[in-house]
């Protein structure tokens, strides 16, 4: 293990010290370097992928809350790469041949036969589009790249032991990310990009290890404790008013998933959120494209609204809570109303006018894939619900991972699931699950050994 990670760290050093180089000297906008940044990356993940795919993973897995900073993105046409999804996406591609060769296995049940399904659709959709680059964008980055993570760690990571690891390294890239955030934190709370990362993604990301570690019980060493801290602070410093509600209420939901009724909770988020969603979405009277975007125009430089936008007036104001929402359900109509004029199919996946994305999965849901699009997304995570509430009775690393998706959930009702870097963090959460279901003790009903995965 130590020399493996000796020679990626090394790899990704010298990968990344060259990248920030022609960054820094702005040699990076002659057009023959960036396709040679991106060859040398190719390179390295190919190397990796033949002598040691679960290392690279591992890396992967660490530099995650990297994605998109700045200085180690590259552009090949309208889609930005990162070291990660130039990684996962090999990863992916090789394990997909690994399958086809009869050479790795990946068991097909309910949840993966839905996102097949999805993937077919939303392709159709894009190729359907009237603007097939923007749509493409889109599709890249909520589906595309997702699907490929599923891919890669269902594949790659077939064993307990080393779906410890990716964990294991997930949590050390979010606590070293997180020391971003606790110096952001100590220099006056401000609510910002963080190494260009959305404070959604910040505070969904660092949510991970907070509930993974302290739900497990490892937050009892002293360094863990240190780890699960620094990744607290960071998580408050994201002022994300929903995760933090579901931060402070996450031990009764995770008593709930414990008791049985992680099934009758996802049931009781997708139904009750939906006819609210519908209610007040058509209860607030219609504006055009137009007005919502002089009306949102005007929630940004109102003096007594904007000073609450990004400091921590924006956790108790409720004025500005107010006026947020209603900015949201203007928004959510023409979505809805988008979907009124394409139930069966949807528009497709392409960025919005007023938002990239709508801010609530339902109207992304509907809007994008229409009737066919909604059912097959929700499908997935009621098969996942589904399956994982059993074991989540009897196993504690399932029983937080169905918390981590349901708080996800939760919070996409107000920022959408394709918001950010959220649908990276779902899609892994998700094969993370499956991979604990497929390598946790065989023996129904009995609770697995120890708190670790």
């Amino acid at each position: 293990m130590s020399t493996r990670l000796l020679l990626y760290a090394s790899t990704i050093s010298v990968l990344a010290l060259l990248t920030a180089f022609l960054r820094l000297s702005h040699l990076d906008r002659m057009c023959l370097l960036l396709p040679l940044l991106a060859m040398l990356v190719l390179l390295a993940c190919l190397f990796a992928l033949v002598f040691d795919p679960q290392g690279l993973l591992y890396v992967l897995m660490a530099i995650f809350p990297l994605t998109d900073f700045p200085l180690f993105r590259f552009e090949i046409g309208v889609i930005t790469f990162s070291p990660f999804s130039a990684g996962i996406m090999c990863l992916g591609v090789y394990g997909l041949f690994l399958v086809a060769m009869g050479k790795a296995r990946l068991k097909l049940e309910g949840c993966d036969v839905a996102i097949l399904l999805l993937c077919l659709h939303y392709l159709a959709s894009t190729l359907l589009s009237n603007d097939i680059m923007r749509s493409g964008f889109l599709a890249f980055h909520a589906l595309f790249i997702p699907v490929m993570i599923y891919l890669a760690l269902r594949i790659h990571a077939r064993t307990s032991e080393e779906l410890d690891n990716c964990l294991l390294f997930l949590c050390i890239g979010a606590t070293l990310f997180s020391v971003f955030g606790v110096i952001q934190a100590l220099s006056g709370i401000q609510r910002s990009q963080l190494l260009n990362i959305h404070p959604i993604t910040q505070a969904a990301l660092t949510y991970i290890p907070i509930v993974y570690l302290g739900f497990t019980g490892r937050a009892r060493h002293p360094l863990v404790l240190l780890a699960t801290a620094i990744c607290a602070v960071s998580f408050m410093a994201s002022l994300s008013r929903v995760f933090i509600a579901c931060l402070l209420v996450s031990p009764l939901f995770y008593w709930l998933i414990r008791k049985g009724f992680a099934r009758h909770l996802m049931l009781g988020l997708i139904a009750i959120s939906l006819f609210l969603t519908l209610h007040f979405s058509f209860k607030i009277p219609g504006k055009t494209i137009q007005e919502i975007r002089e009306y949102g125009n005007i929630l940004d430089v109102h003096k007594e609204l904007a000073k609450f936008e990004k400091g921590p007036g924006r956790l108790v104001n409720f004025q500005h809570w107010a006026a947020s929402m209603e900015m949201r359900f203007l928004a959510y109509r023409i979505g809805l109303e988008e979907f009124l004029d394409h139930p069966i199919m949807g528009t497709g996946l392409k960025p919005g006018d007023v938002m990239i994305t709508q801010h609530n999965f339902h109207v992304e849901w509907l809007e994008y894939g229409g009737v066919i699009g909604y059912v097959l997304y929700a499908s997935i995570f009621m098969c996942f619900f589904w399956q994982a509430g059993g074991a989540a009775m009897h196993d504690n690393a399932t029983a937080i991972f169905a918390l981590v998706i349901f708080v996800d959930l939760f919070n996409c009702l107000f920022n959408g699931i394709m918001h950010g870097f959220l649908p990276y963090i779902v899609f892994m959460i998700l094969a993370f699950t499956r991979i604990r279901l497929e390598t946790m003790p065989a023996v129904a009903g009995a609770p697995s050994e120890g708190a670790r995965p």
